[in-house]
């Protein structure tokens, strides 16, 4: 098996199989080069679903056995990668914003826009309300 993407699942015959299809192209025989490339999608599909699957199995067994470590160690590897926590965001202009003190200073802007509030341009009407006890009673009272 070769290493591909940080994992090893591909096939030995696969990976004959991309050289072949990688060489026939400068060639100019583009209908070999078109039926190589696709059987080459095909075969890497194939390959990349059974190590998917007998990593599945692996970590199945091993959480079975109540063998965790290895079971996460597979699991790690079946997950995706992280997005970036450095992608991009929206200043209020509408421009993007890319490095880190932009985005720190975007984000202080938003937030302080959050908690800028006007005061309220009414009253409230509190007519027929009454005062609730600053320290109410702490016995148990059923409600009546």
């Amino acid at each position: 098996m070769d290493s591909i993407g940080g994992g090893v699942w591909v096939l030995i015959l696969t990976a004959v199989l991309v050289s072949c299809a990688s060489a026939s192209k400068p060639l100019k025989s583009k209908d070999q080069h078109k039926a190589l490339s696709h059987r080459t999608r095909t075969l890497l599909g194939k390959d990349k679903e059974r190590y998917v699957r007998s990593l599945a199995e692996d970590v199945e067994g091993h959480l079975n056995a109540n063998d965790l470590r290895p079971a996460y160690r597979a699991l790690k590897k079946l997950r995706s990668k992280s997005p970036s926590r450095a992608s991009a965001i929206r200043a209020a202009d509408g421009r993007l914003v890319s490095d880190i003190d932009g985005q720190m200073a975007r984000w202080a802007e938003y937030f302080g826009q959050l908690f800028t509030v006007d005061p309220p341009t009414e009253q409230l009407h509190t007519t027929g309300l009454q005062a609730v006890d600053a320290d109410p009673p702490i016995d148990e009272i059923a409600p009546s």
